[in-house]
């Protein structure tokens, strides 16, 4: 797979409006539908009692389907679309290029795998507008963070050891266990969606997501909300 998955075009915008989305959802909205709910947003996605799954964990489970199997403008080759959509949910790397090979070999046509190479063939999956798959990730990386931030505060803190001065392990520790799910619940389902792929734009934007988690959590200790 020999095709980055970066894009020039959208290098010079560093924050989408997805970013200011998001930041409103984490330093106001979340924690009211929080309080007006009465719910952890952990258990928006948790199974019922009856273990049946609730509405919304269908619904996110319907988003992240339909950005695997949608072709955007961005998905110009098969290489190209799988490797968007790895960050989302590692293990597809494995997976996603088998179903890819079998549909495109199976559809057949001039831009199919029998004719070109996984850098050249096209993504054989239905085309959606980019506009449309864009508002689909959107719910997807909202409500994915804020059950990943809810469980990471009930199980650890935001601070590991809140009331004492961090050590450079605590921080360290607290930085990977933000960043990683980071890459899965928010750049992932944007990635695969369209955004770019370029490492040094997920830098910048993560750095402005920790500046909105700080300040979300430290208006909330305030009693703010």
């Amino acid at each position: 797979m020999r095709e980055s998955i970066s894009q020039p075009r959208r290098f010079a915008g560093i924050l989408e409006v997805e970013d200011l989305l998001l930041g409103l959802w984490m330093l106001a909205a979340e924690q009211m539908v929080v309080r007006y709910s009465g719910r952890p947003a952990v258990e928006w996605i948790a199974p019922q009692p009856d273990g049946s799954p609730p509405w919304t964990l269908i619904a996110v489970l319907a988003a992240a389907a339909f950005l695997v199997f949608t072709r955007g403008s961005c998905d110009t080759s098969i290489d190209r679309a799988v490797m968007r959509r790895v960050p989302m949910f590692p293990p597809l790397f494995f997976v996603l290029p088998l179903v890819a090979s079998v549909i495109s070999l199976v559809r057949g046509g001039e831009k199919s795998l029998a004719e070109q190479g996984g850098d050249r063939a096209e993504w054989p999956m239905p085309a959606a507008p980019d506009w449309l798959r864009r508002l689909v990730a959107t719910p997807l990386f909202l409500v994915g963070d804020s059950a990943f931030l809810s469980a990471f505060e009930s199980y650890q803190g935001f601070f590991l050891r809140r009331g004492e001065s961090p050590t450079f392990a605590d921080i360290s520790l607290t930085f990977i266990m933000v960043a990683v799910p980071y890459v899965t619940v928010v750049a992932g389902p944007r990635i695969a969606a369209g955004s770019s792929g370029g490492w040094l734009v997920w830098v910048a934007r993560f750095a402005f997501y920790a500046f909105l988690l700080v300040t979300g959590r430290q208006l909330m200790i305030g009693g703010w909300f």
